[in-house]
């Protein structure tokens, strides 16, 4: 049996509480999934929630449930590739590699057991969460969104916030920085519509393997996340020249039209701030495909679910690249305190007093998003603030050991930024080398 959004949930119930909850009441899929998710979040907890009557804003339950929550957890992310919280990102590594997918017939695949095109598709038949007061509405926050390069015929996969506008149209944030943009702009060069399939719900894994921050065809690169061949069947709208995920529990097939910019937001995005109305591109939907009970993923904007989902594999290619220059960086963490985007904290064993400069600079160039680096020595641990900010605190010298770049490509998101230009810097907190530096206190493990 392929692996799935289901096949998942079924091992989250074996487990405590701490990873699985199943919530029978009624919930409202306008501001009430947000508000149980942020009553849990005060008391420390963050299971993934099964939210079995989602209602609508007459109090009627939608007939799919919701699931949020679900990437809130680095354990339940370990979980979904066999591994640990400790080994993730180097886990992750030996799992991005090219498996090419596994066609099967559409009578075959389970996303086709409702199909719905023409005037019958309606996203408002789907209980699409609104997640804060201010938002413009409901916003499809847990869509893998694949597109085609107009050339090649590759696939590229990425997590894009869509709104639920209308029945049939939706307004699509694609981030200038973004792959998916890339690929827009080439095909609205030629004046012609983007085809797009919007996947929503699945296993784990299928999304660690959209977000790999590597070169190629992407949905190949699910597979090995996966640990098995993807399985995908042909689209309705385009049949067999795009295809679509056959495990997934719900697909929009659609089309960016060129040139078509529309007022999109406000919405509550992953910084914590409410990005404002701005015009972004729309989505066109020409067919609606998904199981008979389908189960609707969410994802919670702005906090833990959302900053996880695509932590794993920025850790990973961080990594990755900074071992090319530095192959005794050991590890790269992205704290919660940032989002996991803004902020990076480097683990290394430096065998000179220039690397930790150039391992910053490495970074702070490999991700648009990140802003600031810490580096650190062997002895403190990056999964811990307190001791990342202790080294800061002991180890660096502002006139010395602070590398600042100005005016640089950033998120445009950052609402400290201007217009996607920001300022970035990083802290070299490691023992120099090339002086006596005192011993760390130590006290004993026993007597």
């Amino acid at each position: 049996m392929s692996k799935d959004l289901r096949s998942f949930l079924r091992d989250l119930e074996k487990l405590a509480d701490e990873q699985y909850l199943c919530v029978p009441e009624a919930v409202a899929a306008h501001l009430g999934v947000p508000v149980y998710l942020h009553k849990l979040e005060e008391k420390g907890r963050f299971p993934a929630v099964l939210f079995e009557q989602a209602t609508d804003s007459s109090g009627r339950a939608f007939p799919f449930p919701v699931v949020s929550n679900l990437f809130a957890s680095r354990e339940r992310l370990a979980m979904a590739i066999g591994s640990s919280p400790a080994r993730l990102a180097e886990d992750l590594a030996k799992r991005v590699q090219t498996l090419p997918p596994q066609v099967v017939e559409k009578g075959e695949a389970p996303v086709k057991e409702v199909i719905l095109t023409g005037e019958q598709v309606d996203v408002q038949l789907l209980p699409v969460v609104t997640h804060h007061e201010g938002d413009a509405g409901a916003y499809i926050t847990a869509a893998s969104v694949w597109c085609r390069d107009i050339d090649t015929g590759e696939y590229n996969c990425a997590i894009l916030r869509l709104w639920a506008r209308e029945k049939r149209r939706l307004g699509i944030h694609l981030n200038p920085s973004g792959h998916t943009y890339f690929h827009y702009l080439r095909w609205a060069k030629q004046n012609r519509p983007m085809p797009v399939a919007i996947c929503i719900g699945h296993h784990p894994a299928f999304y660690l393997g959209g977000l790999a921050k590597v070169r190629g065809n992407e949905i190949e690169h699910i597979g090995g996340v996966l640990g098995e061949p993807l399985d995908v069947t042909a689209s309705e709208t385009w049949g067999g020249d795009f295809l679509v995920p056959a495990d997934a529990e719900i697909v929009l097939e659609g089309e960016i039209p060129p040139h078509v910019l529309e007022t999109e937001g406000p919405f509550g995005d992953f910084t914590g701030y409410t990005d404002p109305a701005k015009p972004h591109n729309v989505v066109e939907l020409t067919g609606m495909t998904l199981r008979r009970d389908a189960i609707y993923l969410d994802v919670f904007s702005g906090r833990r679910d959302h900053f996880l989902m695509d932590a794993p594999m920025l850790e990973h290619g961080l990594l990755q690249q900074l071992r090319q220059i530095v192959p005794t960086v050991r590890k790269v963490f992205l704290p919660y305190s940032a989002c996991c985007r803004f902020h990076a904290y480097i683990q290394m064993s430096k065998t000179d007093d220039s690397q930790p400069r150039t391992v910053i600079a490495r970074a702070l160039m490999a991700d648009f998003r990140l802003k600031h680096v810490v580096v650190v020595d062997e002895d403190i641990d990056v999964e811990n603030e307190a001791a990342v900010w202790w080294a800061v605190s002991t180890r660096s010298q502002w006139d010395k050991d602070i590398l600042v770049l100005s005016g640089v490509n950033g998120s445009v998101l950052d609402p400290s930024g201007e217009n996607g230009s920001t300022a970035k810097g990083g802290i070299d907190a490691t023992v120099p080398l090339n002086r006596k530096f005192p011993h760390r206190n130590v006290v004993p493990d026993k007597i």
